[in-house]
């Protein structure tokens, strides 16, 4: 298989992939706009405080907004660094992010658990923090896996990315600002837009290359 072929039946991959987890987020903010998942939601929330027994509760939230700050400067340094179109595309990628999440907000107006800890404003369903997370940790993963080559270092970016992502998901139910479906939600939605925004970038890389081709 030749690189050209290898390409396009990566793009049929994704594609098929992507509306496979389209699907999937339907399905499940079906189940959340229809209060189905109140329940375990609660359940999550009761179960993660029996096994994370801390009551610092603004050092959680702190926890939980540094995480975002913190994969913002990261990934957009590490895109400078490699790259000045690889920075305006984390930008724009981030900033896309954070609209997309906004308008999903808005469209279901799901209010925030009542058994919240600490004070939050907006809509809860998807978590933003959450969502933002991923895309940022997500862009750091990417640039890594794009750029650096030694394996050692990749490991070690990938289990510190994942790690954050993760701890930026358990804080937001901790702290009962979200329920844990805002979270899951916010984690395939912002999947589903990594995989859009990469499959883009990918068709339109390729396009490119088809054009130079035919012009010489």
């Amino acid at each position: 298989m030749n690189i050209k072929s290898f390409g396009q039946h990566y793009l049929e991959n994704e594609k098929y992939l992507l509306l496979l987890i389209v699907i999937a987020i339907s399905l499940f903010t079906l189940l959340v706009i229809t209060n189905k998942t109140r329940y375990l939601d609660y359940k999550i929330f009761v179960v993660i405080h029996n096994i994370i027994k801390y009551n610092d509760i603004n050092m959680v939230k702190l926890i939980s907004d540094l995480s975002v700050i913190l994969g913002i400067l990261l990934s957009s340094l590490m895109a400078l660094y490699f790259s000045k179109k690889m920075f305006l595309k984390n930008i724009i990628n981030i900033i896309f992010a954070y609209v997309l999440n906004f308008c999903v907000k808005i469209c279901f107006c799901i209010p925030r658990p009542s058994w919240k800890l600490t004070s939050a404003v907006g809509y809860s369903y998807p978590s933003a923090h959450t969502m933002l997370a991923l895309v940022v940790y997500g862009n750091i993963i990417y640039l890594t896996n794009t750029f650096i080559k030694q394996r050692v270092i990749r490991i070690i970016i990938y289990i510190l990315s994942v790690f954050m992502i993760i701890l930026t998901g358990l804080s937001r139910i901790y702290l009962g600002v979200h329920y844990a479906s805002d979270v899951i939600g916010a984690y395939i939605i912002a999947l589903i837009y990594l995989l859009g925004i990469n499959y883009f970038y990918e068709t339109s890389n390729n396009s490119r290359k088809i054009m130079k081709n035919n012009v010489k």
